[in-house]
């Protein structure tokens, strides 16, 4: 017992099971690894509304390598964040049914 109670003290002062050596990924340390991703943008013919919008956000980001798809309903832009191919976007999106370009 006396074993167990000076483990529970020791552990206690490493703050629980976790040792000083731990590294601990933070909030903003995941939002500066997004930030390092690439960025793509395509122009998108046929959304003209906000389910268009959540169809072709979800498309994209059931992708793998990507970390985020936002569309701009307003210019038809959709701007993607991850590391992906542009052919792999694009396909993913004209099998949703909706047609889309590279913007340089």
């Amino acid at each position: 017992m006396k074993i167990h109670s000076t483990h529970q003290s020791e552990t206690a002062k490493q703050g629980c099971c976790c040792t000083n050596n731990s590294t601990v990924i933070t909030k903003v340390g995941i939002e500066q690894l997004v930030s390092d991703l690439p960025v793509k943008q395509l122009k998108v013919e046929g959304a003209n509304c906000g389910g268009c919008v959540q169809s072709i956000e979800k498309a994209l980001q059931s992708l793998n390598g990507v970390s985020n798809a936002s569309m701009d309903l307003a210019s038809s832009v959709v701007s993607v964040c991850g590391i992906v191919q542009t052919d792999e976007l694009i396909a993913t999106l004209e099998k949703a049914g909706y047609p889309a370009t590279v913007l340089d």
